[in-house]
């Protein structure tokens, strides 16, 4: 949870908190529709097939009926229409704030930056700065829509899942309690694992672009053919640890996601599986057609909370970069009027 305590975060976009807020309910709202069109279907069944297996049973306990065809087709065409409008300001309005943040941070670096001595901005190849206007700023943008925002977002909406299927049935909502219990610490491990895979990769394709930067910079004293001979293979050597760095990320990664793509096959074998082991729990087949829907939207969201802490660590990784560059010093030499010495003081740049 360093994001909570990370001090851009917290002055320029978690005190935004009503409209934030604001924005997480939009997108809950808009989620929980999702329940609501999946259970919707048992009313076709009950009304067109005449089925008798009670899909629609979890909306008719909360006192939600439709007797109808007529009803059921309005009903659906509201909810999805709600669903649409709920998604459409939610997704603009975090999108907004979100290039607003990003505006605003290369505002105040930029600024920072142009008030550096020309000691202090040489003693780094410029080129390295370019990170911080381009791939970082993506990362960090990233992380506020994607990370913060739809984590939380997705973790109010599992949570109303669990509510559901806890109504539903106690017995097979603990099962797949156990076995989410069981993958999800593996999804963790594997972060952690990444984590410094992550900087290293990072570190790697920032010196590659800083040479490449370099080397074009310096393109016109490239006169002979050894000269650039030696520029070529100084490249390669920087290229082979570049790809190296990813390869070794890339391998993690990929074990990430092929964990998160069994996640919901896993849990409903396990739902099955159980069943089929404690049969004095199988209900009847409508209870378990609409524990398996509401099982079956909760997936995605699932699936996307766990891959939330991954995209929060890449871009406070570029955040604290930027932080780092905000906070360096500098210094202003000034002569007085009354006075015939250069003055000396320290700029803090924060």
């Amino acid at each position: 949870m360093r994001w909570v305590k990370n001090r851009t975060l917290r002055r320029y976009w978690q005190d935004q908190k009503v409209p934030l807020i604001l924005l997480i309910f939009l997108g809950w709202a808009a989620s929980v529709c999702t329940f609501f069109l999946s259970l919707m279907t048992g009313w076709f069944f009950d009304l067109m097939y005449k089925e008798g297996i009670s899909k629609s049973r979890l909306l008719s306990s909360f006192g939600i009926e439709i007797s109808t065809l007529n009803q059921f087709y309005i009903a659906m065409a509201l909810v999805i229409l709600l669903k649409l409008g709920l998604q459409y300001f939610e997704r603009i309005g975090i999108q907004v704030k979100a290039e607003r943040f990003s505006a605003d941070l290369i505002r105040r670096l930029f600024r920072k930056q142009i008030f550096w001595t020309p000691e202090l901005f040489q003693s780094v190849p410029f080129g390295k700065y370019l990170l911080r206007y381009s791939g970082d700023l993506q990362s960090i943008r990233t992380m506020l829509v994607n990370g913060i925002h739809r984590g939380i977002k997705e973790s109010l909406f599992v949570g109303t899942g669990i509510f559901l299927l806890i109504y539903l049935n106690p017995t097979w909502s603990l099962v797949l309690l156990v076995g989410t219990a069981l993958i999800v610490p593996l999804v963790f491990i594997l972060d952690k694992m990444q984590e410094p895979l992550i900087v290293e990769k990072r570190k790697r394709k920032s010196q590659l672009l800083n040479f490449v930067t370099d080397a074009f910079a310096k393109h016109s004293s490239l006169t002979s053919e050894e000269k650039k001979n030696r520029v070529i293979r100084n490249f390669r050597s920087r290229n082979r640890s570049n790809l190296n760095a990813s390869l070794n990320y890339q391998n993690i990664e990929s074990k990430r996601l092929a964990l998160v793509s069994i996640i919901g096959p896993t849990l409903i074998l396990s739902l099955l599986l159980s069943i089929t082991l404690f049969p004095d729990s199988k209900g009847s087949p409508g209870e378990l057609l609409a524990f398996l829907l509401v099982v079956g939207a909760m997936v995605p969201a699932f699936r996307n909370l766990i891959k939330a802490p991954n995209l929060i660590t890449k871009g406070l990784l570029s955040l604290e970069k930027a932080e780092r560059l905000m906070r360096k010093k500098t210094v202003i030499r000034s002569v007085s009027s009354d006075e015939s010495s250069p003055k000396t003081r320290s700029l803090p740049l924060q």
